[in-house]
């Protein structure tokens, strides 16, 4: 993500490009970058099958969402005050949502957006993935596992 931005004038990537039938996502956009589709799987995750979003074919379930606060704006990375505490991205249960459903991605294997963390049977612990927690990238690159509880307490603050 941040070889890309260092391509385009310190901008990250929108989360989509287009429009259907031709929907161009962020992880099509960095495979110029990265080269490996496995990357953006967790080993840990059971989402194993290829995923079809908008016509375009997901090789592996994409496992991470940019956090909605940098994904659909243009902003530079240098609007970042507190780069060290701004997430940039992390494990999800859908690559689109990176909102507060990030707390919980193991919650949907189906791929019911509307229900992936709302449902508040959900959000526990065996959810959160990685011993409660989820690994977050943050703006100035570095990344840190934080307990899930911790995660949906102050949101906010991770923006």
């Amino acid at each position: 993500m941040l070889m890309y931005a260092q391509d385009y004038d310190e901008r990250l990537p929108y989360y989509s490009y287009g429009a259907d039938p031709w929907l161009y996502t962020w992880p099509i956009t960095i495979q110029a970058y990265v080269k490996n589709w496995q990357l953006l799987d967790c080993p840990s995750n059971p989402h194993t099958s290829d995923l079809t979003y908008h016509g375009q074919l997901y090789p592996g379930y994409p496992d991470y969402a940019l956090s909605n606060y940098w994904h659909r704006t243009s902003r530079k990375l240098a609007e970042s005050q507190y780069a060290a505490n701004h997430m940039l991205l992390g494990e999800a249960c859908h690559f689109v949502l990176g909102d507060y459903r990030m707390c919980w991605p193991r919650a949907c294997g189906t791929c019911g957006l509307s229900d992936c963390g709302g449902n508040l049977a959900l959000r526990n612990d065996a959810n959160a993935g990685h011993n409660g927690g989820n690994n977050l990238a943050f703006v100035d690159g570095h990344v840190k596992w934080v307990k899930w509880t911790e995660m949906f307490a102050h949101w906010n603050d991770l923006l």
